[in-house]
């Protein structure tokens, strides 16, 4: 008779010949679209990536539009109207002068009075002056004469020469010979505003057959007595220490300057007069108008590099959002996701540096357009094209400057932390460098020194601080600003008391500016070289980054040796070996069928089949799917950093050994050997922490392996997994997508990354469909393959939907399919279903029952049901090890209890009325299992229904068995009954009991 089926339990069910056939899923409703990634150059296909990412940063930029729109208009916005505002409060008609001084008066000069030594100074000296001999002698008595007439004061003339340069006169003195000119600039130094006025001498003879004679005088004054710089408490300057000196304002030009010019002019013309006649020259001095002012300033534009630092905030701000970004996709793993799909880091890279253009080109147009539409002088006396090209700048590499420190970063808070780090830095030296500091990065402004001979300064130090400008690129904005100020931007002139227009910046000004300070020629940079220096920036940037994504270790403590960019070198010389590419290929392939010796003892009692296993991955001689050798996974508690990376690199051998050998380790996968073979679905089982995800992630190159190899077509996870993956599908443990991308955009998405034809995106699709779509969806029905996937996981309908707002099931089925792209080689499905409807895991199941034709697929699942509908071959691994491996009926026959019996119990009826009472049916049911199977043992009797175990030694008997189930059923006494084989969870948990090593 047949089995009925209604008995309530679990694993295989059998008919009374005991044929033992595996369950399939039911047919696919239909059949499976395939489409391979193209055949081309690695350029070209680089070159589809790359389009495909920048597309994906794109859109996102687009979904994220109130960002966007923040950080290129409602910001710059913000920063110039701000500066706008502070201008204008700031401000005195822009400068104009609408208000003259109407008190200007002509002042006629009164000679020079003598010194009045300063508050701190016992004595002074009014005129030093060299070198004393007859004719400087005579020629300072004409002057003495001739000022004594105006002033009604002597000057004495002192007739020894003051020689010490350490000691000061007790009493004021009036005119002074001194030994040399130097003197005259050294006792300056060792005692400052002691000398009031110093004058040197010199007199060309004539060079025949001229006959005049050259008089030349170079003046010396106090800085302090002319332009009161050095204010002291208490002291009040006169009329005479400088023009205009009681109104507050600073007038290098003082009356005691040209008092003096004409005082020597006199007596020199005196003098070479050949009667003597006194000469007489009259001067007089008279101010331009000046205008009024409002609260101490000019003008608005001398507040523009205070306020340098806001220009730079919205660079700023879109560095810190391009850093959360680029973090979210690490965080989210949807990078790692698409690298594992086949994109390499290079080009992820690439993608974002091109990407990031968008931003800082809107950004700039923005700032300039509004510089001129607010007339600020800044912009409007400026070209606007190095305007536009500064802030341009400015904003790329500061966003560059982001990514490269996100590589620093594992979480969006640390990445935080250094954006507004950055932020804080940019706000302090932006405004410093911009007020005219910058110079201090290439030469010692501090000091200063002069040529002993001439009295010229001399060239300061050098300094190569300007080192930092090829990193930080704020610091050549504010430089290149500074410069752009100086010419572009009006400002109060304290020599001449007037505001001064800017004369404006262009392209001759990029070319060369003046530097402040003639001694500085040649030392500090043009502004032409700003922009050049920002390149140079931009690239060295890019540079780093590439560097230390690579080398500073990830959360899984992945990364590479410092020195990593030399293995082209070697890959490049492996290549020359072996005759090119076709040479190289069948060298791996014949590593990888080498024999690899298993390392260490086995485990104790470990299984013939596992044995066997090991046995084939060691000598494996012929081609397989997935090869796996020794493969060893180790976590230690103190995990390797780049810091830590470095340490062991330079510290001695004796201090690894020592380091390392306190390291906690903990064996996650224990040498493990398998192989899977084409056309098969490989299952693996396992509890928590048993290893099946470590060995997964090994395999598609999350974590490195700590010792063994694993071979995926002839091709080594450890040298060749750049490769593998352009190869290999994966479905990670854990949903990684996009949260503002649909269903159907990941699919394009990973479609473009696996670098698929066209035409398999666009073929013409069943026609019986268009009856039932929209025109919007017509339009779609041609992506024939995109459909087709969907469809086999019922997301079609879901297809423009958000994957934010999938559900945990449908994040899976998207997910699995995702992995599918390409039609791997490997697919490896890490816990596919988890989380699925029974409803739903059986179309998944269906869809990879047709889906492992022509492939392999390595799948992780809790799920005993799965692994027995979908699994060729089933391995079961604990704390690392395997302890059983093979079809399912085989691990069935041999780890399980053998059967189950099942009997549902009848009851007296008009048919069968002489049925005893359910106590006493139970014990006559025990007693005639027990004749026919004396070692079967009843499991549980409850409502009617009786469960016997019969172990696999007693199936010999399992004829006359059924034969006594048939015959008590015709007697009413058993109403339905039913055999069926252990099931595979009742294996996984024996094995898992059993071991030495269970959790």
């Amino acid at each position: 008779m047949s089995i009925d089926h209604a008995l309530p339990h679990q694993g295989e069910t059998h008919n009374h010949s005991n044929n033992n056939n595996r369950k399939q899923p039911s047919s696919a409703s239909s059949t499976v679209v395939y489409a391979t990634s193209r055949q081309s150059s690695s350029f070209s296909r680089w070159l589809r990536q790359l389009a495909v990412v920048c597309r994906l940063n794109v859109l996102l930029l687009i979904r994220y539009w109130k960002a966007a729109l923040l950080q290129a208009v409602i910001l710059p916005l913000l920063v110039v109207g701000i500066i706008y505002g502070v201008q204008k409060a700031f401000t005195s008609d822009n400068g104009k002068i609408t208000v003259g001084d109407s008190n200007v008066s002509t002042w006629t000069m009164e000679g020079i009075s003598h010194c009045k030594p300063e508050p701190l100074s016992n004595a002074c000296m009014t005129i030093v002056y060299t070198p004393q001999n007859a004719e400087t002698n005579q020629i300072m008595n004409y002057f003495q004469t001739q000022n004594m007439a105006r002033t009604n004061q002597e000057l004495k003339i002192e007739s020894k020469v003051w020689d010490d340069l350490s000691s000061v006169p007790k009493s004021d003195m009036g005119i002074v010979p001194v030994p040399s000119e130097q003197f005259i600039y050294d006792y300056a130094l060792a005692h400052p505003d002691t000398i009031q006025l110093g004058v040197a001498f010199t007199k060309q003879d004539p060079v025949a057959p001229a006959t005049a004679v050259h008089w030349n005088y170079q003046v010396y004054y106090n800085m302090t007595h002319a332009t009161n710089i050095t204010v002291k408490s208490g002291f009040q300057y006169t009329k005479e220490a400088g023009f205009n000196r009681q109104a507050g304002f600073d007038d290098p030009y003082g009356a005691q300057l040209p008092n003096m010019f004409r005082a020597i002019d006199e007596a020199l013309l005196t003098f070479l007069d050949p009667q003597h006649t006194q000469a007489q020259l009259d001067y007089s001095l008279r101010s331009f108008p000046t205008a009024d002012r409002v609260n101490g300033y000019s003008s608005g534009d001398s507040m523009v590099n205070a306020l340098s630092n806001l220009m730079a905030l919205p660079a700023c701000i879109t560095m810190i959002m391009v850093m959360l970004r680029v973090m979210k996709e690490k965080e989210s793993k949807c990078r790692e996701s698409m690298e594992m799909m086949g994109l390499s880091s290079f080009t992820y890279w690439t993608a974002q540096w091109l990407t990031s253009w968008i931003m800082p080109l809107i950004q700039g147009t923005v700032i300039v357009a509004l510089g001129y539409a607010f007339k600020m002088q800044m912009f409007v006396n400026s070209n606007g094209f190095v305007m536009w090209a500064m802030f341009v700048l400015l904003a790329y590499a500061m966003t560059l400057l982001g990514l490269l420190l996100t590589t620093f970063c594992q979480k969006s808070g640390t990445a935080l932390g250094f954006g507004f780090a950055l932020l804080v830095a940019v706000l302090i030296v932006v405004p410093i460098l911009a007020s005219g500091m910058w110079p201090d990065l290439w030469v010692d402004t501090s000091s200063s020194s002069h040529d002993p001979t001439t009295g010229n300064p001399l060239p300061p130090n050098v300094k190569y601080t300007w080192i930092l400008c090829f990193v930080f690129p704020f610091l050549n904005f504010a430089r290149l600003w500074s410069q752009i100020s100086s010419v572009a931007l009006g400002g109060f002139d304290y020599k001449t008391n007037e505001y001064v227009a800017g004369r404006g910046f262009n392209y001759s000004t990029l070319a060369y500016l003046a530097p402040m300070e003639e001694n500085w020629e040649g030392l500090v940079p043009q502004p032409a070289s700003g922009l050049t220096w920002q390149f140079i920036c931009i690239a060295v940037i890019a540079l780093l980054t590439l560097y230390f994504d690579k080398v500073v270790a990830d959360e899984y403590g992945r990364s590479k040796n410092m020195f990593f960019f030399l293995g082209g070198i070697a890959d490049f010389f492996r290549w020359v070996r072996y005759g090119g590419a076709d040479g190289l290929a069948r060298h791996k392939s014949a590593d990888a069928q080498k024999v690899i010796p298993y390392e260490g003892q086995p485990p104790i009692g470990e299984d013939d089949d596992v044995v066997a296993e090991r046995e084939r991955a060691i000598n494996c001689q012929t081609d397989v799917a997935i090869r796996i050798s020794n493969l060893t996974k180790t976590y230690t508690k103190n995990g390797p950093g780049f810091f830590k990376n470095l340490y062991l690199t330079l510290c001695c051998c004796c201090c690894r050994t020592r380091r390392r050998s306190n390291k906690i380790e903990n064996r996650a996968v224990d040498r493990l050997n398998l192989l899977t073979e084409p056309n098969e679905l490989f299952a693996l089982l396992g509890q928590n922490g048993a290893g099946k995800s470590t060995t997964m992630q090994m395999l598609y190159g999350v974590t490195t392996p700590a010792a063994g190899n694993a071979f995926l077509f002839n091709r080594s996870i450890r040298t060749d997994m750049q490769a593998i993956r352009s190869t290999m599908g994966v479905c990670p443990q854990h949903d990684v997508l996009f949260n503002d991308l649909t269903c159907w955009e990941h699919m394009q998405l990973y479609a473009g990354i696996k670098d698929l034809p066209a035409e398999a995106l666009r073929a013409a699709f069943d026609d019986s469909y268009a009856s039932t779509e929209t025109v919007k969806e017509n339009t779609r029905e041609r992506h024939t393959w995109i459909r087709s996937r969907l469809e086999a996981v019922q997301l079609w309908k879901d297809r423009d939907t958000m994957a934010g707002r999938l559900s945990g099931g449908m994040k899976r089925r998207l997910s699995t399919i995702i992995s599918t792209i390409g039609d791997p080689n490997v697919l490896i499905l890490d816990e596919p279903t988890t989380g699925m409807d029974p409803v739903h895991r059986r179309h998944v199941w269906t869809f990879l029952a047709q889906f492992k034709r022509g492939r392999s697929i390595l799948l992780t699942t809790h799920s005993m049901e799965e692994a027995d509908a979908l699994g060729d071959k089933v391995a079961i691994m604990v704390s690392g090890h395997l302890k059983a491996i093979g079809n399912t009926t085989r691990l069935k026959n041999k780890f399980g209890n053998g059967y189950r019996v099942e009997l549902a119990l009848g009851h007296p009826t008009e048919q069968f009325p002489d049925i005893p009472a359910q106590k006493d049916l139970e014990q006559e049911m025990t007693e005639a299992t027990r004749a026919i199977m004396p070692e079967s043992v009843l499991l549980d009797k409850s409502g009617g229904v009786m469960v016997f175990g019969i172990p696999m030694q007693a199936i010999e008997r399992m004829a006359d068995l059924t034969a006594m189930l048939e015959n008590a059923q015709g007697l009413g006494r058993v109403k339905q009954w039913g055999i069926a084989q252990t099931s595979l969870e009742e294996v996984f948990l024996s094995l898992i009991r059993s071991s030495d090593d269970r959790h």
